[in-house]
Order: C-alpha cells, then sequence, then structure tokens
C-alpha cells in the first residue's frame, strides 16, 4: 500500500509541474488566452486528482483495509465480492465500447467544433453506456441470492449485500 501510495504522489507530482509549464501545440506555437489557460489547469487538476484517488484507494487497498480492521470471516467475504465483480468486468463490452467511441471523439473533435456539438456527443455517450453499466448491479439486486447460492454455495449468502455494493461501483 506505501509503494502504492507513493507511486501514486509520484506521478501526482510529475503531472502537477507539466500543468505549470502548460504549453499546447502541435508543430506549430498557439495562443492561448489567460482564461483557456485557467480553464485547462483546472481540469488538468481534476484530473491529476481523480487519477491519485483511484491509485491509491481501490479495490486492491480495500483488501489491505479490510484485512487490518476486520477478521478472516470479512476478508472471505470482501473477497468473493471483488471475485464477482472482476468476472463482471471482464463480461462486460467496456473495452469495445471505449474501442470505438475514442477514435470517434478524438477524430471529430480535434478539428474545430461547436460546443454543442460536443454537449451531445457526451449526452449520447452517457445515455449508451449507462444502461450498460446498470445492468450488472440490478441483475445482482434481483438474482443475487440465486446465484450465490447455486454458484458458490449457500455459506457465501453472506456476502449478497456486499456484491450488490461492489458491482453499484461499476455505475
Amino acid at each position: 500500500l506505501l509503494i502504492e501510495a507513493g507511486l501514486s504522489l509520484f506521478f501526482f507530482a510529475t503531472a502537477l509541474l507539466g500543468a505549470q509549464r502548460l504549453k499546447v501545440s502541435d508543430g506549430e506555437q498557439k495562443v492561448i488566452s489567460q482564461g483557456d489557460k485557467k480553464r485547462m489547469k483546472r481540469f488538468w487538476l481534476y484530473s491529476i486528482f481523480t487519477e491519485l484517488g483511484a491509485g491509491i484507494i481501490g479495490r486492491t487497498s480495500d483488501l489491505y483495509i479490510v484485512a487490518a480492521m476486520s477478521n478472516p470471516f470479512a476478508i472471505g467475504i470482501y473477497g468473493l465480492a471483488v471475485k464477482v465483480y472482476e468476472i463482471v468486468y471482464k463480461l462486460m463490452p467496456l473495452k469495445e465500447f471505449e474501442s470505438v467511441l475514442k477514435p470517434v471523439f478524438f477524430g471529430r473533435f480535434t478539428k474545430d467544433s461547436s460546443e454543442d456539438e460536443l454537449n451531445a456527443f457526451y449526452n449520447f455517450n452517457v445515455k449508451v453506456m449507462l444502461p450498460v453499466m446498470i445492468f450488472p448491479a440490478l441483475y445482482f439486486l434481483l438474482f443475487g441470492q440465486s446465484l450465490i447460492f447455486y454458484v458458490f454455495g449457500e455459506k457465501y449468502m453472506d456476502a449478497y449485500w456486499v456484491c450488490v455494493l461492489v458491482l453499484s461501483t461499476l455505475i
């Protein structure tokens, strides 16, 4: 956990230095207004803090925290929930959506385009991805007890609500 936190802080510091030396160019020098520079730095910092949080606090560090603060039974319950999450995440077509949407986004919006078009694309992306992300949590909420009973056995029934909670983090 300390190594993970240290690496995350290193990347955070590196990105922070990059934010201080903000230059935008693609072969030629572009003039950026002060307002645009402030906005870019603000969103860059939001992204940095998101990465910092994802690097330090995640399923890996959660296992350390659960192990340090609870008993072997709770570790087993949380371990089953994480395993179910990993199985569901592998079955979801997120990489396929990402491999299609990223080239479309960067191909279309690196050119000059209006803010309305960008907002429409973002709304489309959310409307397509939200049902895909909600489905596993809802499915497990409705049928999870039967699924745990038949796949893992009756002794894992205590992990039902933890699995629902962990799967809801997909949303």
